[in-house]
């Protein structure tokens, strides 16, 4: 491409040469001695005119200064990227929109859901709240309860031991009384064995002295023994 536009750069000056020596329009170039499409040479009076336009300008001067035209192909090749760069930033705008809507449509039922369960979240932290001051309240109570009951217990168990031992003293002194009473009742059945075997040992005797040799012993009336009275 660059060869071709290097020849054509030749034949363009080789023309303005040519028609800077002929007559032509202010606006115009006229060319002379070129071959025509069947191979003839044009009519001397004959002249091709080609407008100065902007784009017939560029392209000359690119053709006169390379660098200029190096320049101006860095410059398209910059704008195109630049082009190119810009409709890929569009289309990942647009792209990015999409997703953006698309979440936004995703993202609104999730945060009704996230806010029901806030609610339900603190409903249940304020029944939880409720709850442990409540149970609270009952194990205070519980509590409360558990030390009178120790109290009555301790006042049952003080009442037990002495009431045991009230009982305990109370056999004891039973079963003392109960000695105490064998004891003179012992006493007193040696008393009474002593006094009969006295009597026994004395009567014979005494009698014998106040009557005599005779068997007619009195007994006294009324001691449940019949009383002699000298028949047999």
């Amino acid at each position: 491409m660059e060869n071709k536009g290097c020849s054509g750069g030749d034949q363009s000056v080789q023309r303005r040469r040519d028609a800077s020596s002929s007559s032509v329009p202010q606006h115009g170039i006229s060319f002379q001695g070129i071959d025509t499409a069947d191979g003839t040479q044009p009519l001397p009076q004959q002249q091709s005119v080609i407008p100065a336009t902007a784009q017939g300008k560029r392209n000359a001067d690119e053709i006169t200064d390379p660098k200029l035209a190096k320049k101006r192909q860095i410059d398209k090749a910059s704008k195109e990227k630049k082009k190119a760069m810009q409709e890929q930033i569009k289309s990942d705008r647009d792209e990015l929109q999409t997703e953006n809507l698309r979440l936004k449509l995703e993202y609104n039922p999730l945060m009704r859901s996230l806010e029901i369960l806030k609610d339900q979240n603190e409903q249940l932290r304020l029944g939880k709240q409720e709850k442990d001051e409540l149970m609270k309240s009952y194990m205070e109570t519980l509590k409360a309860e558990n030390e009178q009951l120790k109290i009555q217990i301790r006042e049952k168990e003080t009442q037990l031991s002495v009431a045991k031992e009230e009982r305990f003293n109370a056999l004891l002194a039973k079963e003392k009384s109960e000695s105490e009473n064998n004891l003179l009742r012992i006493q007193l059945e040696n008393a009474q064995l002593q006094i009969r075997q006295l009597r026994q040992s004395t009567e014979p005797a005494q009698l014998q002295n106040q009557y005599g040799n005779s068997m007619q012993i009195p007994f006294a009336v009324g001691v449940g023994e019949p009383s002699w009275n000298g028949v047999h």
